[in-house]
C-alpha cells in the first residue's frame, strides 16, 4: 500500500524507529530488574538508621546539618586544646613572662621619671605654699619600692610629706594638717599640675581658715589661675577670695514655722557687691565697705 500513499510509507518508518526504542527501552529494565537482584536489607537498615541519626542531630543542635557541624568543628577545638593542654599552658606562661619582664623595665624607666619630677614638683609647690601663707612650710615626695611589687602605679609606692613649721618633722599629709592648711597645700599641689590633672570640678572647704586678708588675696589669686583649667567651688568667708569669683552663691537658713532650711541662690551683679561688702563690715553696710568690694572685685 504504501507505494501507493506516501503516508503509510512514513508511518511504516515512525514504527520501526519506535520498534527500536522498545528494545532500547526493554535491555534498560532488564538492567535494572538484574541490579534488583543484589537488594541488601541489611544496607537498607543501615541507611535508615544513619538517616534516624542526623534528623536527631539536627533536632537537638540547631535544625539543621550546617549548625551540627559547627558543633563539631568547635568540640573538635576544645579535644585538640586538651591533647595539647600542657604545651598550650606552656606557650601562655612563656609569653606572660616575656610580658612582664618588658613590663618591668617600662616600669622601671617611669620609676626614674618619677623621682626626677619630683624634684621639680616639691620646689614648685613649696613656692606656692609661700604665696599662700604657709612661708615655713616644706613639700616632700617620697618614693620607695612598691610593697606589692608590680602593680597598676609601677614599681613605685608615692607620698606626700609636709611639715608646716619650722623644726617640724616631715609626716604624712594626711596626718599633719588641719582642714584650712590641707585645702592650701592642696590647692597648690592643684596649680602646679593643673594642665596634667583631669579632674573637672574642685572644691575647697575652709580654705581661709586662720589666714589674714593679705594671704587671703594671694589664696584667691592662686584659685582664679587655677580656675583657668578647672571648675573651681569654694565655701569662703573672707571678701578677698570671693571678690575674684565669676559667680557668686548665698547659702542662708530660712525658717517656717517649726522648720528651718538651708536655701542656696544665685546673686546677680548688684547682690555680689552687697554680699562682699557684707564680709569686709558686717551686717550694716557702709559706703566706704561696698567701694572696697567694688575694688577687691576689680582686681
Amino acid at each position: 500500500i504504501s507505494s501507493y500513499n506516501t503516508d503509510i510509507d512514513r508511518i511504516l518508518k515512525e514504527i520501526a524507529e519506535s520498534g527500536a526504542s522498545l528494545k532500547e527501552s526493554a535491555r534498560t529494565l532488564q538492567s535494572l530488574l538484574d541490579g534488583l537482584s543484589d537488594f541488601d536489607p541489611e544496607k537498607i537498615e543501615q541507611i535508615r538508621e544513619r538517616l534516624y541519626k542526623l534528623q536527631f542531630l539536627k533536632k537537638k543542635y540547631g535544625g539543621s546539618l550546617e549548625e551540627v557541624l559547627k558543633l563539631k568543628e568547635s568540640l573538635e577545638k576544645d579535644i585538640l586544646l586538651v591533647d595539647n593542654f600542657d604545651e598550650k599552658i606552656g606557650g601562655i606562661e612563656s609569653n606572660i613572662k616575656n610580658k612582664k619582664e618588658a613590663l618591668l623595665i617600662r616600669a622601671k624607666e617611669i620609676s626614674k621619671i618619677r623621682k626626677e619630677a619630683a624634684k621639680t614638683l616639691e620646689k614648685e609647690v613649696v613656692d606656692v605654699l609661700n604665696d599662700v601663707g604657709l612661708e615655713n612650710a616644706g613639700f616632700k615626695v617620697e618614693t620607695s619600692p612598691s610593697t606589692n611589687g608590680l602593680g597598676p602605679n609601677g614599681v613605685d609606692d608615692v607620698e606626700f610629706l609636709i611639715k608646716v613649721n619650722k623644726g617640724d618633722e616631715f609626716t604624712s599629709l594626711r596626718k599633719t594638717a588641719s582642714g584650712g592648711e590641707i585645702s592650701r597645700i592642696m590647692l597648690a599641689i592643684k596649680t602646679v599640675l593643673s594642665e596634667a590633672d583631669k579632674t573637672g570640678v574642685l572644691v575647697f572647704d575652709e580654705i581661709d581658715a586662720g589666714i589674714s586678708g593679705r594671704i587671703a588675696q594671694k589664696v584667691g589669686r592662686v584659685m582664679k589661675r587655677l580656675s583657668e583649667n578647672h571648675q573651681i567651688i569654694a565655701i569662703t568667708h573672707l571678701a578677698q577670695i570671693a571678690a575674684l569669683a565669676e559667680d557668686h552663691l548665698l547659702v542662708e537658713k530660712e525658717s517656717e514655722g517649726d522648720v528651718t532650711m538651708t536655701k542656696i541662690r544665685k546673686l546677680d551683679k548688684n547682690e555680689k557687691v552687697i554680699e562682699v561688702a557684707k564680709l569686709l563690715s558686717g551686717e550694716k553696710v557702709t559706703d566706704a565697705a561696698i567701694k572696697s568690694a567694688k575694688e577687691l572685685m576689680a582686681n
